[in-house]
């Protein structure tokens, strides 16, 4: 069949056509679809690098945040104890507070069993006081507007929170000493713990004290006489204090009836008696340890001027 030349041209056009149309559909639109694909691509990159950007540009900011907590770890922990154990408990023990040249003098001794236990774990819980707060249904009834119970809450707000904290946990030593001592010296023992604690920061704690006998051996009206000097004989060893017991003066006065003359009858006022004027007194000491932060690696200081130029592009994870 011979085809005109309207024919002809009809044929060319769509020719043309189909082949523009599978040129669109085989080459332009996959290649625009990528494209608009990579704008995406391109566009969630951008935001999530604005992201990483401000997470690089807040590395000192969170360096210096671990810094400062590190170094109140430090801080905290200087709050508590050196670690001891079972050993090293009894030898601070000894040299701080037992074997001083005034118990030595004053024959304050050791008895009975002595206990002392390895580190171990102890629970610290909080220390608040807890407002009793009273209500009867007068009170309540006056409570028109709520004021009161506000009121009430208020007073309660520390206690309450403080008891939903839960209880923490430190390292402790524990020690169990039965002592011959006297009252005055048993009191400077009590002391001493207290101002050794105070003064170096460290946290110890006398959890009881058990006195045999609270008279220690004394009658009424009676007083203990300890001698303030330490006497050394010619070695330099501690010569024992000879203790002596009194009646005090107001009992001494009223029972020989000397109250014009003090000095009267003074050798009857003084009875040299052994072994009067002394206890034995279990003590339960307790110390608590924190072990001290390791410092942290926080990496070198933060450089902005490695995104300048395009050679940090070519970074790897491993680099």
């Amino acid at each position: 069949m011979k085809l005109g030349y309207r024919d002809r041209i009809i044929l060319l056009v769509a020719c043309i056509i189909i082949v523009f149309c599978i040129g669109i559909f085989v080459f332009i639109k996959p290649k625009w679809e990528t494209l608009t694909k990579n704008e995406k691509t391109l566009t969630d990159l951008e935001q999530k690098w604005e992201v990483q950007l401000s997470q690089f540009e807040g590395i000192p900011n969170m360096q210096t945040k671990i810094e400062n907590k590190y170094n109140k770890g430090v801080e905290l922990s200087k709050e508590f104890t050196p670690e001891m154990d079972a050993i090293q408990l009894d030898q601070f023990l000894q040299e701080k507070f037992m074997n001083t040249d005034t118990h030595i003098a004053h024959d304050v001794r050791a008895t009975g069993s002595v206990s002392f236990t390895d580190q171990g774990t102890a629970s610290i819980p909080y220390y608040y006081y807890t407002p009793n707060i009273v209500t009867y249904p007068l009170y309540q009834t006056a409570d028109m507007d709520g004021s009161l119970a506000k009121a009430a809450a208020e007073k309660r707000k520390e206690s309450d929170t403080l008891a939903s904290r839960a209880v923490q946990t430190a390292g402790a030593g524990r020690s169990n000493l039965i002592i011959h001592t006297t009252r005055e010296d048993l009191m400077n023992l009590l002391g001493a713990v207290h101002d050794y604690a105070k003064n170096n920061k460290d946290t110890m704690i006398i959890n009881s004290v058990a006195i045999s006998d609270y008279t220690f051996g004394l009658k009424p009206g009676e007083i203990l006489t300890i001698p303030e000097e330490i006497e050394k004989d010619e070695e330099g060893n501690i010569v024992p204090s000879e203790m002596k017991v009194e009646l005090s003066e107001a009992t001494f006065k009223k029972e020989s009836g000397a109250a014009a003359n003090t000095n009267t009858n003074q050798n009857d006022k003084d009875e040299v008696r052994t072994n009067i004027g002394y206890a034995d007194v279990v003590i339960t000491y307790e110390v608590y340890y924190m072990q001290e932060p390791m410092k942290p690696d926080v990496g070198p200081a933060y450089d902005p001027t490695i995104w300048d130029g395009d050679s940090w592009k070519d970074y790897t994870a491993a680099e």
